[in-house]
């Protein structure tokens, strides 16, 4: 499971199995100082049931950016093309596959270049509103193909994630280093910030990393998600492995 976008994917190996599974979801918020606080948790059930009675079939593959970095102000497009190959010796037509996202970005669009294609481009764009009050938004893609008599279902996340434009760092610029205990070690300098600024890293559960000058930028050693504040803005980054 990808536990920023909550997408679950998994292979079958028992066709007759019913398989329950509990997804646990952990909630923090930011206080005024910029900490972080943990409200809840929230843990659901959802039951799967194997089937052996399925037709050879190849479900639809969505690709496409899953994680977006941007800044209030910015307009964005990012394009998703989605693809279903047939399986060979088994499959003699193709499919043809639809695409819809669930509208849950206000003023966002998502639409689809050629609705008669097989496979569909759809393209996603928003113009974000440089006043807007929140960090991260989210929306689902959903593909699905024409396959009778059960077709097949795909559904991937993916999470927008803003910062203030003075601390922008993006993650090409910093790099992940393996360095314990020490939870931090020598990175790139921030930029957007005057030499000599006092900032501070934390995670998502507000915990202090560590703390430095602008100019001489520390990289959290544990791939992820952080929270970059300064003096004077702050900045939401991804460390990749």
């Amino acid at each position: 499971m990808d536990t920023s976008t909550g997408d679950l994917v998994f292979t079958p190996v028992n066709c007759t199995e019913v398989a329950v599974l509990a997804i646990e979801v952990t909630e923090y918020r930011q206080t005024p100082t910029g900490s972080w606080v943990w409200i809840g948790k929230s843990r659901g059930d959802i039951e799967i049931a194997m089937r052996n009675d399925c037709v050879s079939n190849n479900p639809p593959e969505i690709i496409g950016q899953r994680k977006i970095f941007a800044c209030p102000g910015d307009s964005i497009c990012y394009s998703y093309t989605i693809k279903d190959s047939a399986v060979a010796g088994r499959q003699l037509n193709p499919d043809t596959v639809s695409v819809k996202w669930n509208q849950s970005i206000s003023g966002a669009t998502f639409k689809v270049k050629d609705p008669k294609s097989r496979e569909k481009e759809a393209v996603f764009c928003w113009k974000i509103p440089s006043d807007i009050k929140g960090k991260s938004y989210s929306f689902t893609i959903t593909a699905e193909d024409q396959v009778c008599p059960l077709k097949n279902i795909t559904i991937a996340g993916v999470n927008v994630y803003l910062c203030d434009r003075l601390a922008a760092v993006k993650k090409p610029q910093l790099q992940s280093l393996r360095i314990y205990p020490q939870p931090c070690t020598a990175g790139q300098p921030l930029n957007g910030l005057k030499r000599g600024v006092s900032w501070e890293m934390y995670d998502l559960s507000g915990r202090k990393l560590c703390a430095g000058q602008s100019d001489d930028l520390l990289a959290p050693s544990k791939p992820g998600v952080y929270l970059l504040r300064s003096d004077s803005a702050s900045a939401i980054i991804e460390v990749i492995p």
